[in-house]
């Protein structure tokens, strides 16, 4: 299937933070290591002739930290200058400086100064590229929701880049697509019926949806490649492999590549033969037992056995990563519902 370089490559929804980082110290360095390997590690990359971020780099819209930035910046700096292909990312709803239209992937593009990166995050942006005959056209979320919003310009981009591509590469939402909780989109971002006036469009390719999935609007068909890993504790229990996808132009087929990063288990019965080392486990207490971390080989497991109310809940509290002075709060606040009740 991955012989010359008849592929591309798609990953997504990175969402770089620092997550239970009360639990696990610099666990975003999790996301550093699939940036590494993303773009050096894969040994499919003599067959890829492109890789494509399909949106959302970083999870918070509103603050930067800056260690946090400092290190991806010079990761990318150090894995793009080893990687002599064309490398395209377009920009998702989390992207965008506290909703403007300033994109935080900018800085990466202006500031490696390399030629083979490419940001789609604009009306004005570069968008169509093509690989072994076929057009990829790229549409940021920033131009999706201002053509829904009814920008004429917005409007002329999308419908245009739909019309002229082969494949669609998108970050939005898609009539079919789910969500979390199984919530399923009734709706398309991208008009459908200029859509289906688009002959020579075979498929779409969608970030924005966290969990894997390939779906149809209307005869095209849409792929999913999903999260690239779990992030947070809304992730537990879905035991879709994440990773990357590599697409071949040509045969229009998909193979996963799967990275190891943790996964969110309510217990490591649930997890099953899917377990690592290096996951996160939740045991839900009973109302008198054993409070057990989140992090299965942490050795500060409490007992709370004999504890009050009060004592258990603010002891629960401190062992999912609640602050100091949040539990104080909320220990006051159940005191306050306490009295009421009785």
């Amino acid at each position: 299937m991955m012989k010359g370089k008849g592929a591309v490559l798609f990953w997504t929804d990175l969402h770089i933070h620092p997550w239970q980082e009360g639990q696990r110290a610099h666990r975003w360095k999790d996301g550093i290591s699939v940036i590494q390997k993303i773009y050096g590690d894969f040994d499919v990359l003599d067959s890829i002739c492109a890789v494509f971020f399909c949106g959302d780099l970083f999870e918070s819209r509103l603050m930067w930290r800056s260690d946090i930035a400092s290190d991806v910046f010079l990761c990318f700096a150090q894995v793009l200058a080893r990687l002599d292909m064309p490398c395209i990312f377009v920009a998702g709803n989390h992207d965008y400086y506290k909703g403007t239209g300033v994109s935080l992937l900018r800085s990466i593009g202006t500031g490696l100064k390399n030629k083979h990166v490419h940001i789609v995050d604009g009306i004005g942006a570069t968008r169509e590229f093509t690989f072994n005959g076929s057009t990829f056209g790229c549409l940021d979320y920033s131009t999706v929701h201002k053509s829904r919003l009814g920008d004429s310009a917005a409007k002329d981009v999308v419908k245009n880049t739909v019309l002229n591509s082969n494949v669609l590469i998108t970050h939005c939402d898609l009539k079919g697509g789910y969500h979390y909780g199984g919530h399923c989109s009734t709706k398309s971002d991208i008009d459908e019926q200029v859509i289906a006036k688009a002959k020579g469009l075979r498929f779409i390719v969608n970030g924005h949806y966290h969990i894997p999935q390939t779906f149809m609007v209307g005869k095209v068909k849409v792929i999913c490649p999903g999260a690239v890993m779990q992030h947070c504790w809304r992730d537990m229990d879905t035991d879709a492999e994440r990773g990357a996808t590599a697409f071949n132009i040509k045969e229009g087929s998909c193979k996963r590549l799967l990275i190891p990063t943790p996964n969110f288990w309510s217990s490591i019965e649930k997890a099953g033969d899917h377990f690592s080392e290096i996951d996160f486990v939740r045991s839900v207490p009973k109302a008198k037992g054993e409070i057990k971390s989140k992090r299965l080989n942490n050795s500060a497991t409490q007992k709370i056995a004999s504890a009050s109310i009060l004592e258990a809940f603010d002891a629960y509290c401190e062992n999912d990563g609640v602050s100091a002075k949040r539990r104080k709060t909320m220990v006051e606040l159940l005191k306050e519902i306490q009295k009421e009740g009785s």
